[in-house]
This record gives C-alpha cells, sequence and structure tokens, in this order.
C-alpha cells in the first residue's frame, strides 16, 4: 500500500468520524463552536467532510481575490474616475461616465471569475448574456455587475434615473441551510450548546484559560454570556485574537424565566485598539463620529418586533435586540413577548415583513432627522433559495435642523438658494419615493441555490431615482467625504481583510487536524 493510498484511507475515515461527531451525545467545545460552521457548508446536513471540502474551496476563492485579482485598464479607470465622481457626489458626471449607450441609457458592464490561482475582473459585452444568477452562471466567485442610469430634465430640477444588478457565486450554499445555520449559532448563543433542546448529555464546556480571555477582553459582559463566547474562541482561537484588537461587546443576552432569551447584544468598534496594527484605518473609523444615528425595527405581518437594531457612529456602537426560543426569533413588542409564535424563516411563516427606520444624519452640523422611513418586503421562501422584494414609496417625515460649521443655520444658508433646505430635502426623498416611473426604490434579492446541492448565489437588483441639485451635490459629498477611505487607510483595511482570512485559515487546519480530517 502507497503512503498516498494510505493518507486517502485515513482522510475517509476521519472524515466519516467527524461527520457523526455533531450527533454524538457530548460536544467537545471547539467542535460545538464549528457545528454552525459546518451545518451552514454542508447544506444543513451537517456532514463535516462536506463543509471542509467547500471551506477549503471557499479559501482559496477568497485568497485568490485578496492577493491575484486582476483588472483591465478599461475597467480600473472607471472604478478610479467614478470613485472621484461619488466623492463630489456629482450624479451626472458619473452619469457621462458610464461607457455604452443602449436601451436609452448609459450602462457599464463587468465580469468577474476566478482563472487558476487568479482572479480576473474586466468590461462584458452589452447584450453577452453574462450574469450571474440562480439560472444562468452560478460557479464559486462567478461576479457579474450592471450598472445603468437615464438622465431626466424636469421643470424644477433634473434627475437621474440609477439602478445595478449584481450577483456572485457563493459555491455550494443553500438557503435552508443558511437558516440552519443560524438557528445553530443562536443556540450555541443562548444555549449554550448548537443541539439546543434536542442534546442529550453534557454541555460543551470551554477550557478555563478561555473563560478567562474573554473576561479580560471584555470587562463589560456577564457570566451569564462568557460560556458561549469562550466556546466560541475555543474553536476559532486565532481569528478570536485578531478580533479583539478591533472591538469588545460590551452584551450578549440575559435569561428569562419562561425558556426563552432576551438578545441585547451590543458589538464597539475600538479605535485605540486598532491603532496599534492599523493606525490610518484606526483614525478614519474614530472620524466617522456623529455621522449617522439609527434605529431600525423588522416587523412581522402582524405588525410585531422580529428584530431592533441600534446604529451610533457617535459611540461606535452596534446593537442587536430580540428573543429567541431554541434557536429561534419570537415576535415581540412593548408589552408582549409571544412565546409561542416562534418565526420559522422556511414554513413561510412571514410573507410581507416592514422595516421602519429612524435617522439622524449630521452634514457637517447641519442635520438631518428621518422618522417612519418604511421599507415594505414580499418574502417568498423556496427551501433551497429565497426570493425577497422590496420597495419604498412612501413619503418619511424630514426635518432639517443644526448650524452648518456649528455657525450657519439652515435658514441663513437659504438666503443664498432659490428654495430653502428643508423644501430641498424633501423634494429630493419625494423624487426617490415617488419617481422611478412609480416604482420608488425597489429591490430584488436572490438568495440560495435553485436545487438542493446545488451552487449557491446571492443577486440583487436595485433601482431609484434620485434628484439633482447643488445643494444635495454638497450634502452628498460632505457625507462621502466622511465615508471614503484615504489610501493609506484603505491599504490597512485591506490589510485587516487579509488578516481576518489568514486567521480564519489557521484556524480551519486546526479544527481539520482535531477531527482527523488532515490524513
Amino acid at each position: 500500500m502507497t503512503a498516498k493510498s494510505t493518507r486517502s484511507i485515513l482522510l475517509g475515515l476521519g472524515l466519516l468520524s467527524a461527520g457523526t461527531a455533531l450527533a454524538a451525545n457530548s460536544l467537545d467545545a471547539t467542535v460545538a463552536g464549528w457545528t454552525p460552521m459546518v451545518v451552514l457548508w454542508s447544506q444543513g446536513s451537517g456532514d463535516t467532510g462536506t463543509a471542509l471540502k467547500a471551506l477549503h474551496r471557499l479559501t482559496g476563492a477568497y485568497e485568490a481575490f485578496l492577493h491575484k485579482t486582476e483588472v483591465d485598464p478599461p475597467t480600473q479607470k472607471f472604478i478610479d474616475k467614478a470613485i472621484k465622481e461619488f466623492e463630489d457626489f456629482d450624479l451626472e458626471g458619473f452619469y457621462k461616465l458610464l461607457p455604452d449607450e443602449r436601451n436609452n441609457r448609459r450602462e457599464l458592464h463587468v465580469k468577474g471569475a476566478l482563472s487558476g490561482d487568479k482572479y480576473l475582473v474586466s468590461r462584458a459585452e452589452p447584450g453577452s448574456g453574462y450574469e450571474v444568477g440562480l439560472d444562468s452562471r452560478n460557479g464559486l466567485a462567478d461576479m457579474s455587475l450592471l450598472i445603468y442610469g437615464k438622465h431626466y430634465e424636469g421643470k424644477d430640477h433634473d434627475s437621474l434615473a440609477a439602478g445595478t444588478r449584481f450577483g456572485l457565486g457563493l459555491g455550494q450554499l443553500s438557503y435552508s441551510g443558511l437558516m440552519e445555520a443560524g438557528r445553530s449559532l443562536s443556540r450555541l448563543a443562548t444555549m449554550g450548546d448548537p443541539r439546543g433542546s434536542e442534546a442529550t448529555g453534557d454541555k460543551p464546556q470551554p477550557m478555563a484559560a478561555s473563560v478567562a480571555k474573554i473576561k479580560q477582553s471584555n470587562p463589560g459582559l456577564g457570566d451569564e454570556d462568557v460560556e458561549s463566547l469562550a466556546i466560541l474562541y475555543e474553536a476559532y482561537p486565532t481569528l478570536g485574537e485578531l478580533l479583539q484588537t478591533v472591538g469588545r461587546l460590551e452584551d450578549v443576552r440575559s435569561v428569562e424565566s419562561n425558556g426563552y432569551f432576551h438578545i441585547t447584544t451590543r458589538m464597539r468598534a475600538e479605535p485605540d485598539r486598532l491603532k496599534a496594527k492599523y493606525p490610518n484605518f484606526a483614525k478614519h473609523i474614530d472620524k466617522l463620529n456623529d455621522v449617522l444615528t439609527a434605529k431600525v425595527r423588522v416587523l412581522d405581518d402582524a405588525g410585531r418586533d422580529l428584530v431592533r437594531l441600534t446604529v451610533d457612529s457617535d459611540k461606535l456602537l452596534f446593537g442587536v435586540e430580540c428573543y429567541v426560543k431554541d434557536g429561534q426569533v419570537l415576535p415581540f413588542d412593548d408589552n408582549q413577548v409571544y412565546e409561542n409564535e416562534p418565526l420559522d424563516t422556511l414554513a413561510k411563516s412571514v410573507k410581507a415583513p416592514k422595516v421602519m427606520i429612524q435617522a439622524r444624519l449630521n452634514m457637517l452640523g447641519i442635520i438631518v432627522n428621518l422618522k417612519n422611513l418604511r421599507i415594505d418586503s414580499e418574502y417568498d421562501v423556496h427551501d433551497s433559495y429565497t426570493v425577497i422584494d422590496s420597495h419604498i414609496k412612501t413619503m418619511p417625515k424630514v426635518k432639517v435642523e443644526g448650524r452648518a460649521l456649528g455657525l450657519f443655520s439652515p435658514g441663513f444658508l437659504d438666503v443664498f438658494i432659490s428654495s430653502n433646505i428643508q423644501d430641498i430635502t424633501e423634494e429630493f426623498f419625494r423624487t426617490a419615493v415617488k419617481g422611478n416611473e412609480g416604482k420608488g426604490v425597489e429591490s430584488h434579492i436572490e438568495l440560495g441555490s435553485r436545487t438542493q446541492g446545488g451552487p449557491g448565489v446571492f443577486s440583487l437588483t436595485a433601482s431609484l431615482e434620485a434628484m439633482e441639485s447643488w445643494v444635495i451635490k454638497f450634502g452628498g459629498s460632505v457625507a462621502t467625504d466622511r465615508l471614503i477611505m484615504n489610501k493609506k487607510a484603505e491599504d490597512e483595511a485591506k490589510q485587516l481583510a487579509a488578516d481576518l482570512h489568514d486567521a480564519f485559515v489557521k484556524d480551519l487546519g486546526r479544527f481539520e487536524k482535531k477531527v482527523g480530517g488532515s490524513g
């Protein structure tokens, strides 16, 4: 028997034993921490061998994208010019950049694909049919992008109807597997065991050193939060060490006495931790203070909350609140948690969810307050894939206040324009929600694989109509100036992405060796 055949037999035995590990009465903490990932990339089967093969293909593709992407000169030239127009929020300039004229509009078509150990990005011919989707190109890392624009001249203002269609091949991923993986992770976070109420025997127990590390790095956590995070840290120690240089968790959950859990996760970015290795990226993150504050509510068909999200750029904080029972989200409102009506995302228990947004945007001291920005959706699940159609067609409440540069009120600035900032801002949103040939702001998402076991994709089609005026251009350029990184910060952000990838690959190798998959 050759050494190669011996390794193959050992690999097969290792994967066979790993495939049954998730069903064992007692779970090792490392295996428990990897369970959601295994469920995800085995399309819900929990077969470790299938997941390992998929993860190796994914990390190889991402490696090529990170380090060996080649963009053809015409596409790179467009990207460079488009970034400049975006910085200036020059909609007309961006429209004129689009190189192809077709169907009474201007367009740009881009394609991307793996080629050996490289990732190649280039222009696609208009009308070539190069499109990544459920029923078209869907290989791992296949990418298609269409950007289009159509210019309208109006009596009071000009506008640009713009849209995009984007598709990306995700590998062997199904929607049902994604939902099962999410439930597994939720069980781990709340119950300390990814198997949840189905588990028998002992729960996974992290080592004391892992518990101590989590307490040290996240001093605001309660004892009920630490154990689950210590299990994840034990599963992903290299990744965990790196993430602790990025931010910290302030809270994860609190336990309710009647069997469900109140998730109150708050994650905070930490520029002081970041700057040791990524000083320019940390400086960029730090300057985002006071740009945006938003509260987002996701509602079910009956108008009850499913998830509440908080974004606070001043505190560099992202928060999630929901209620969970055995890994499934429960509807709730201010008076009640509906513990006997868990959300089953695979059983069409929600068909028309809504998203309600309250937001505050700061543009050099001029504050734009938005209330009751509503996104209506239709959610249709087909086991291995889902389709989500969303649109904004209802005018939010808009109020402009504050002082530009801390000195000039909106009323003072109104002296220099034909209308006033309040009216122009309202007209901008009115154009968005009533324009686009009456479709408002709309999007269409497809996620998963057409058939169970088939290649998965993410595809997005979106469109809107944006009003053009120098005030909008000024406000947009102020916002984008704070959002867009300089070259040094961009390079460090790319380095962070590469470091996160390398850390994950190291932890993957460690897990594979533990379950016998290394041969």
